[in-house]
């Protein structure tokens, strides 16, 4: 083998792709550490005083507000319940007693995404 054909061969081995660094994070494990929407949720939604969420609960279906919160405790689905008004208020409990697994995965994601942009 001429010195030639040696420096390619060594070239061509630190053009593979790099192994991992130790103690370097890789993005499937930062992407761990962020909350799921469902917790990005629940934490808004907590943090709204009760005219903001007043006002949420106009501007989302009781439909959509449920599927979107079926993970949340029974004490903030009460807190929101107080604001939905009377004559939706029927739509919204029978949401919210349907198993998550009887919706789309996309209905889910559209319902805590509209819900996820109206609390920021």
């Amino acid at each position: 083998m001429s010195s030639f054909d040696r420096s390619r061969a060594m070239s061509r081995k630190s053009d593979d792709k790099p192994e991992e660094e130790e103690g370097k994070p890789t993005l499937r494990r930062q992407a761990s550490k962020m909350p799921s929407r469902t917790e990005r949720i629940l934490e808004a939604l907590n943090k709204l005083d009760d005219e903001r969420l007043k006002k949420l609960t106009t501007q989302i279906g009781p439909d959509e507000l449920a599927v979107a919160i079926m993970d949340a405790d029974d004490q903030l689905k009460q807190r929101i319940a107080a604001f939905i008004p009377p004559d939706k208020i029927e739509v919204y409990k029978e949401y919210l007693v349907v198993d998550r697994s009887r919706f789309p995965k996309d209905v889910v994601d559209g319902c805590q995404g509209k819900l996820l942009r109206l609390c920021m």
